[in-house]
């Protein structure tokens, strides 16, 4: 029964929680990595798990696509994403995280005020948690900030904050970026040697690291810097650039013909300036036909996604319906389950009911059990009265026989008698004797009060020997009284008006019956027995 009660938690537990509808689950390095790869499919993957399950979201769902909408130019979807993530980093008190969304928001806030205020808490939260390589970026942006409102100096001052700080704390990311935005704006300024001075180690970095976009970027600008000043050096570093452009970064390729184009312009070398400016032109025909193919491409990935979207929305509305029949079954599950929870209970109880009465039973059996063993203990007790009483009357019949033999005027007869005895035959005068000893004994009462307090004695003492050995007769049993009387053989013979030699014929006899060892005493055999009944 317990299996049932499980087997159906478990299928109210499925009813509730399954939603094949829903996408599977991806951790962020693999939803960054689809980003990276294919970030049309990787926007419609969490937009629908957002419209789907809002609240389940993490924080850098919202984050990830606040990046896309904002280098796709869209600002006002780009900040409407990073608020959400901003609520939800809030919320888990990461510091971290909001640090850094309020260094992406400055990124798409137009208004200077309001950026520099998130600049300012963004700042104070990467101090809180001793993370400068986000005080530097903060720095970075502020100077890019100012310099794109034409505040060279106040751009500057940022720009060699986030310089100081990097080599301070040795963040080598910022302290590249900051150098070759502060080379930039140096040159604008006027200042092209300590632009020079200051690039050099950033061109130096991107040789070592392979960084190709670093390393084209700054050979375009040290061919800027040098021109028109150090002709030959312009020229050098512009040809490096487009080399090391190749057809992957066709932008700068384009910047640095131009710069050519322009010194050999000004060299007065026109057929190489036209060979150069045909180059140029080249190059911007086909972003002419690469940005009219990104067009059709962007276009063709936006029906995709408003596709995507119409299937959510189908999705969403198929979601509810399940998640009502899931309701459903789930309120019927759990509608079994008190069932089973109250038959279950009303089982325990009948069972412990049960126990009760089969315990009073065992209680009752118990007692009953006590009180036979005290009529047991009362019988026994009873028994070992009566048999120290039978072995008191035992005993005084054993000295009454005593006595009797022990008469005086008796044993005197006998004595006187026993000389005339001959052979194995009795004289005329013992004979005489015996009747006289049994008249006398008759007339003294003593013999018939001896045979009848014997049998009546003896009475369960014969009927054990009679049942243990039914060999025996009726004269073996009166046999066995007088010997356990203790009676000697002449005794015997004389009571019993018999020889002697009968009486040890009937001795030997009852020896035999009875099995006893050769050497065993008769009467000391009988003592035992009578102990033992």
């Amino acid at each position: 029964m317990r299996k049932i009660v499980m087997g159906f938690a478990l299928l109210s537990l499925w009813a509730c929680s399954k939603d094949d509808l829903m996408p599977s689950p991806l951790r962020e390095a693999e939803a960054q990595a689809l980003m990276d790869s294919r970030p049309d499919s990787a926007v419609t993957w969490l937009e629908t798990q957002i419209r789907l399950k809002p609240k389940k979201q993490a924080a850098w769902t919202y984050k990830m696509l606040g990046t896309y909408y904002m280098q796709s130019g869209d600002n006002e979807r780009a900040a409407s994403y990073y608020f959400e993530a901003l609520a939800k980093y809030q919320e888990a008190k990461d510091t971290a995280g909001m640090a850094a969304i309020y260094l992406n928001l400055t990124n798409v806030e137009d208004r200077s005020e309001q950026s520099w205020e998130w600049h300012q808490k963004s700042i104070g939260l990467y101090r809180s948690i001793g993370n400068f390589q986000g005080v530097a970026k903060n720095y970075v942006n502020l100077g890019t900030s100012y310099m794109d409102s034409n505040k060279l100096q106040r751009a500057a001052d940022f720009y060699q904050k986030a310089r100081d700080l990097s080599q301070e704390h040795k963040i080598e990311k910022t302290l590249v970026s900051s150098s070759l935005n502060l080379a930039i704006l140096r040159h604008k300024m006027g200042e092209k040697d300590l632009a020079i001075e200051l690039i050099h180690p950033v061109l130096k970095h991107y040789q070592e690291s392979n960084n190709r976009i670093g390393l084209v970027y700054s050979y375009f600008n040290l061919g800027q810097f040098y021109w028109p000043e150090q002709n030959d050096s312009a020229v050098y570093y512009s040809q490096k650039a487009i080399e090391e452009a190749g057809t992957d970064y066709p932008q700068l390729q384009a910047l640095a013909y131009q710069t050519l184009r322009d010194l050999a312009m000004r060299q007065e070398r026109y057929a190489l300036a036209q060979s150069y400016h045909r180059k140029f032109d080249s190059i911007a025909d086909l972003q002419v036909q690469i940005n009219g193919a990104n067009l059709v491409t962007k276009v063709e990935a936006e029906f995709d996604l408003a596709q995507s979207r119409q299937q959510a929305d189908f999705l969403y509305e198929e979601l509810k319906r399940q998640k009502r029949i899931n309701l459903w079954i789930g309120i019927l599950a759990i509608g079994v389950l008190l069932y089973l929870g109250f038959f279950l209970w009303s089982l325990r109880r009948k069972s412990k009911e049960t126990k009760i009465l089969m315990e009073q039973d065992r209680a009752l059996i118990k007692a009953r059990n006590e009180l036979n063993r005290a009529r047991l203990l009362k019988l026994e007790t009873e028994e070992k009265v009566m048999r120290q009483k039978l072995n008191q009357q035992r005993s005084e019949l054993s000295q009454m026989a005593a006595r009797i033999v022990k008469h005086k005027s008796l044993i005197q007869k006998m004595e006187a008698l026993a000389s005339n005895w001959k052979g194995k035959t009795a004289s005329p005068k013992f004979k005489d004797f015996a009747r006289s000893l049994r008249k006398l004994m008759r007339e003294q009462d003593a013999a018939p009060l001896l045979i009848k307090e014997a049998f009546i004695v003896y009475q369960r003492y014969l009927k054990v020997f009679s049942e243990r050995y039914a060999q025996l007769t009726d004269s073996d049993l009166e046999y066995i009284i007088l010997f356990d009387l203790n009676l000697s053989t002449k005794e015997v013979a004389a009571f019993l008006e018999v020889q002697d030699q009968t009486v040890n014929m009937r001795r030997y006899k009852l020896r035999k019956k009875l099995n006893l060892a050769k050497g065993q005493e008769l009467e000391a055999w009988l003592r035992e027995v009578r102990s033992s009944i």
